[in-house]
């Protein structure tokens, strides 16, 4: 008896031992490939961006948006150091291509666009929605308007949102919804400009209520009111030290991921990374889910839209609008270069979503792989190494992806 509780024991400190090497093991190698995710990481290692203003503006319906006619000053800090300074810009439409919107009530065909990033962002003042709208009237021979109602950061939750409700009051002749795979499971999310300790912050919140809450809410991204034009324009670039904007910035950033908690210790003994990567697809769900503080691309419960009561009636109606629906998929840089159309997390919730957006609109999603045109290089269609949104040659790719998609269904010989 003595021998087997000795044998027993031993099995049970060999199985833990092990568990803890792999821990160890896939820790490290999780370091390696995401080092910004522990509080072990220098902040300041990577680039960090700040606008001088918020470029968001509190939207209880929709979530938010993006003022009309406004220029921002971007710069980029790094290691106590300006390394980049730069200017966006919103149209009168609020959005960020630099083209005037052709007159809605006068155009022939109507296009209502909903989606993220991948949607809203634009390059050399363009976006694919601009470039769809091009294609489109060379495609018709009629006046064609695309209003582009895409939100960085957005998920499908959203993109139904805004769709069910401008549907009614813009009566478009076709709804193009835009999605990414991520996008599937993304939460609703709300952003607002508010002053804490006296400085004006633009946070990201899974609260749409009047009243702010800090404490269910995050730092889109870093606000830095006294970098102005001039300042950018100051040679040589400045530096920690050495100059008050510089280092507010550091100040503003340190707050803003000492608020968020959204970092893991290295050596945490509160939750295993492994085992989460293998029972959620995710080393950090903990904190993508919410289960710690609020994050930027805070993430829902569902496995079925439909059981999301406002989502379920959004799908109803947009259905009950009998205008043409467009479900389309963007495949991201990453996804094309391994092959795969999607690039599930979660495979068996993500399928499911997926499967219920599409019976909730009645349409099956129109795919990028299936209508890609020909390409050099997959390399061109990101704007960077690092960042797969879409480059000016992008833009083109997607909009002329989305065109055959939706001609090989018939969709563009019913407009």
């Amino acid at each position: 008896m003595k021998a087997l509780l000795q044998n027993a024991a031993l099995v049970s400190v060999s199985t833990v031992l092990t568990f803890v090497g792999l821990e160890a093991a896939y820790r490290g190698r999780v370091y390696l490939l995401e080092p910004q995710r522990f509080v072990q990481h220098d902040i300041w290692r990577e680039p960090v961006p700040f606008f001088n203003a918020p470029f968001s503006t509190f939207n209880k319906r929709y979530g938010f948006d993006y003022p009309a006619n406004r220029e921002f000053v971007v710069t980029t800090i790094a290691g106590g150091q300006r390394l980049s300074c730069g200017t966006l810009r919103t149209n009168e439409a609020g959005t960020w291509s630099n083209r005037t919107p052709p007159p809605w009530q006068e155009a022939e065909i109507k296009v209502l666009v909903v989606g993220d990033s991948m949607t809203a962002s634009a390059q050399e003042g363009r976006t694919w929605p601009d470039v769809f709208e091009e294609l489109l009237r060379t495609r018709t021979g009629r006046s064609v308007s695309v209003r582009n109602l895409g939100r960085d950061g957005q998920g499908v939750l959203q993109m139904l949102d805004i769709a069910a409700g401008e549907i009614p009051e813009t009566r478009p002749d076709l709804l193009i919804l835009a999605y990414i795979t991520d996008d599937l499971t993304r939460a609703r999310i709300w952003r607002r400009a508010e002053t804490v300790n006296g400085r004006l912050r633009l946070f990201t919140t899974v609260s749409g209520d009047d009243q702010f809450d800090l404490s269910k809410s995050v730092d889109t991204i870093g606000l830095l009111p006294t970098a102005t034009k001039e300042w950018c324009e100051t040679s040589p670039a400045p530096g920690r030290g050495t100059d008050p904007v510089v280092d507010e910035a550091e100040e503003r950033h340190a707050a803003a991921v000492e608020h968020a908690g959204a970092r893991i210790s290295l050596f945490t003994l509160q939750r295993s990374l492994l085992i989460d990567r293998i029972a959620y697809g995710n080393p950090f769900r903990a904190f993508l889910t919410g289960g710690s503080r609020p994050t930027v691309n805070p993430r829902h419960t569902l496995r079925r839209f439909e059981d999301d009561q406002r989502t379920a009636e959004n799908m109803r109606v947009i259905r009950a609008s009998g205008i043409p629906i467009a479900v389309v998929h963007l495949s991201t840089r990453a996804e094309l270069r391994r092959g795969l159309e999607f690039d599930f997390a979660d495979p068996e919730k993500e399928k499911s979503l997926l499967q219920s957006l599409e019976r909730g609109l009645g349409v099956p999603t129109i795919t990028t792989r299936d209508n890609a045109p020909p390409i050099g290089s997959i390399e061109t269609i990101g704007v960077t190494p690092t960042d797969d949104h879409p480059s000016r040659s992008g833009m083109d790719f997607y909009a002329r992806a989305m065109l055959s998609g939706m001609e090989r269904v018939g969709i563009v010989d019913h407009l």
